[in-house]
This record gives C-alpha cells, structure tokens and sequence, in this order.
C-alpha cells in the first residue's frame, strides 16, 4: 500500500475499462535480481492479473533511452514506468513532449510533478539506519580492536544518498548508545551493470579490515557481496530480500534494505486500467506501510542476541512515530 500523498493536482479519469491496454516499463538493467528485477516482476503480476500487453526495455545510455521511449510512443502504449532516477531527464522532457500519454516515475525525488505523471518516492533510509546499527554491532563483536563497516553505492546521487548517509548515521547511532568506535566509509562503483568492479571494491575494503559491506549498486553490488561471501565476511542487501534472489551468497547475509516496489507498481496498474489516473501526484511508501523494510535475519536469526534484535525493533518504532530522524 502506498501510504501518503504529497500533490494531487489531477485526478482525470482518462481510461476505459473494456480497453485491451498496452503498458511498458524502462529500467536500467534487467536480470540484477534486485531493483529492476523487482519492478518488473511488479508489473507482471499486474498482467497475470489484469489481461494487458506490455514490453521491458532497459539500457539507460542516451541514445538508448530516447530510442525506447519513442519505440513506446510509435506504437501507442498507454501507460510507461520509469524504473529509477537515472530516467528523471528524460521522463520530463517525454512528459511535457506528449501531455496526453501517461508515466509513472519510480524514485521521483523533486518536489513538482508533471500533470500526466505519478511519482513514488520510497524512504529508505528508514530500513537503512537501523540497518547501520545491525552492521556495527556485527563489526564490533567480530573485530574489537578496530571495527569497520563500509557501503558501496552506485552513484553519488540524492536517490542513493538516502540508503548509505542513513547507513552511516545508524552505524553512529550504535556508537554513541553502545559507547564503540566502529568506522564506517563509503566507495562509489559509478556503475551498475559490471560486476567485476563491484568485486573490486569490495576486496579492497576487506583487505582494509572491513567486516560487513552494505551494497546499494545492482549487478555491482551482486558483486561485491560474492567477493564478500568468498572472504568469508558478512553483507547487507538491497532492494529486495538477497538471501532469496541471489542464493549464492545467501550465507553471508545478515539482511537487506527491502524497498517493495511491487506493491505500489502492481496498486497504479490495477488502477489505471480500472479507469483512475491520479497525475500530478508524489506518493510516498515507508517503514510503517512496509515500502520499505528490513529483511528477515535468516541464517542469523538465533546468532543475532535478542537484546540487539530488541534494539532494532525500538529504532523501527522510533522512526515511525519521527522520535529519531535518519537523515
């Protein structure tokens, strides 16, 4: 459920209901088992449900995007979901270029919003922070004497600012309650897709002493965790739950940031092709409408200490009820 709605300027009801719909999705890079993945699998079940056609494409290059977004536009589909920030640009320029085709922008982090557009802004630094706390405590108790903690992001964007700055400040927050010292840093992939530079990095940061690695860089982030994994070291996912989709280094998991794109995804389509169209409206998901979340512990389910596990459900509570700012 999408919890709150931030501008509603048009709530037009522009489709018709016995219509056979055309709706696509663009996204950076299809296959990460993650983000894209995720979204996808959104608008899937959407049409297992709902009966209508529709088409992925991915690649976010200039070139590439202007090609897809056209190849949409030529052949009259009714609806299109950009799936991440990477597409604010051209979704603007696509937006006031054909008033009366209709988009969704996944991660829309602006404050105004075109009157055939929706937005959804996830915050994720609600999962993050107490996410933070869970990896210091972890660096701590495995490494005493000079515990570290590190995230590796994609881009240095404001879209992924909020998942390891609220990473960071969970990481202080156990500090200052637990009287520690872990250290936390961040390096930056600027990629997405080559998951050799991912792995890299992550070596990198292991050689340096680091413990646990939260990774917020689709295919990169794949791996970075598998040189995690092959270290025998511990990470956090992204997303969606990692433990799940990507088995292969599900035992150095001690979680993941879970932001639920599926549900807001599947709740427009389900709308649009009944007929409701809310455009020039900013939706925000959170932890108390579970758009974001932190995945179960699994395999360190009875590893983690119930007085840690206590603390993290209390930092939760105290996000929702806005006691404790992430950012």
């Amino acid at each position: 459920m999408i919890l709150s709605v931030i501008i509603s300027c048009d709530n037009s009801n522009s489709s018709t209901p016995d219509k056979k719909f055309k709706i696509g999705m663009m996204a950076e890079d299809f296959g990460d088992n993650s983000y894209n993945d995720n979204c996808k699998r959104g608008l899937l079940d959407a049409q297992n449900d709902f009966n209508f056609i529709t088409e992925f494409r991915d690649g976010v290059d200039s070139l590439v995007m202007k090609t897809n977004v056209e190849y949409y536009i030529k052949e009259n589909y009714d609806l299109l979901f950009y799936a991440g920030y990477q597409f604010f640009d051209i979704s603007l320029e696509y937006a006031k270029k054909y008033p009366q085709r209709k988009f969704v922008m996944i991660d829309y982090d602006r404050d105004t919003i075109p009157s055939n557009m929706i937005g959804i802004n996830f915050e994720v630094q609600e999962a993050a922070f107490p996410l933070g706390f869970l990896a210091a405590f972890w660096a701590d108790i495995k490494n005493p004497g000079n515990p570290k903690t590190a995230a590796i992001s994609g881009f240095d964007s404001k879209t992924l600012q909020k998942f390891y700055l609220a990473f960071d400040n969970g990481v202080k927050y156990y500090n200052s309650k637990h009287g520690k010292s872990v250290s936390n840093s961040t390096a930056f992939t600027f990629n997405f897709v080559d998951k050799q530079i991912g792995w890299r990095i992550a070596d990198s940061l292991l050689d340096g002493g680091v413990s646990v690695i939260f990774t917020i860089a689709g295919k990169c982030g794949a791996g970075a965790l598998e040189a995690v994994n092959a270290r025998g070291k511990w990470g956090i996912g992204v997303d969606d739950d990692q433990y799940l989709t990507l088995p292969a280094v599900k035992s150095c998991l001690l979680s993941s940031c879970m932001k639920n794109t599926r549900v807001p995804i599947y709740d427009l389509t389900k709308e649009f092709v009944n007929g409701k169209f809310n455009g020039c409206t900013i939706y925000k998901s959170n932890l108390n409408d579970e758009g974001v979340s932190i995945a179960p512990y699994h395999n360190f389910e009875n590893i983690i200490p119930d007085t840690i596990k206590s603390q993290i459900n209390q930092i939760k509570e105290d996000i929702i009820s806005s006691k404790l700012n992430p950012l």
